[in-house]
Parts: C-alpha cells; sequence; structure tokens
C-alpha cells in the first residue's frame, strides 16, 4: 500500500501558510528521524535494553491467555545457568536483568509486560 501524504506534508509541497507549514514538517521529520536513529524500530524498545547487557544472548516476547485476554511474557535468555546451586550462575545479570526491564517498561514505553521469563541458553552435549 502506497503511503499517503500527512496534513502537514501535503501543506509544505503547496508551499500553504507562508513556510509555517514547510518549517513545521520539517521539525517533525527531524524529530522522527532523530528517535529512530538512536533505537532501531524492530524490537520492543525493552528488548534493546536488556540486549545490552552482557551475559544476555537474545530476548522474545510470548503471548498467552490468562483469565480471559492475552497477556505478553518478556523471554530473556542468558548465558548463564538459572539453577541457584550452579556454579554458573550469576545473581547480578539477573538482578540486571529485571531492574532493566522494570525501569524501562516504567519509564520509557506505554508497552505492558505481565510476566518476566529468564531461561538459560541451550547448550548442546557434545
Amino acid at each position: 500500500m502506497p503511503r499517503v501524504p500527512g496534513r502537514l506534508a501535503r501543506r509544505a509541497a503547496r508551499g500553504g501558510q507562508g513556510g509555517y507549514a514547510r518549517r513545521t514538517f520539517a521539525v517533525y521529520r527531524e524529530r522522527r528521524l532523530a528517535k529512530g536513529s538512536a533505537m532501531k524500530r524492530d524490537k520492543a524498545i525493552v528488548r534493546q535494553h536488556v540486549e545490552k547487557i552482557a551475559g544476555v544472548s537474545r530476548t522474545w516476547i510470548e503471548w498467552s491467555y490468562e483469565e480471559g485476554h492475552m497477556v505478553k511474557t518478556l523471554v530473556v535468555e542468558i548465558t548463564a545457568d538459572t539453577d541457584p546451586n550452579s556454579p554458573d550462575f550469576e545473581k547480578g545479570l539477573i538482578d540486571a536483568i529485571e531492574e532493566t526491564a522494570r525501569d524501562v517498561l516504567e519509564r520509557e514505553t506505554p508497552m505492558i509486560v505481565s510476566h518476566l521469563r529468564i531461561v538459560p541458553r541451550l547448550r548442546m552435549s557434545g
């Protein structure tokens, strides 16, 4: 489907209302490009922030049906073990993931995530 220009873009192209519409559209476009350059738009912002933590290998969102509605779970795969009795267990990593996810969800995005699941990366035995 071809993209239809918005009201400001059409006004700017016509040159309507002096230069106001052109300036407003230019500022809007510049802000939009600046936002897009800071974080990629192909992933939720919470995933982007959590994936920056050392020890996180990947993230994804899972949907499930609970009590009559769909809920989202942020799943975080880590390189460490999740068993607290294992020598490879890293409590600091789990705390950092939880704190980062909570911070981003409270301050930077209106996205609602109902659950956080942290899983170990699958290790193939040789």
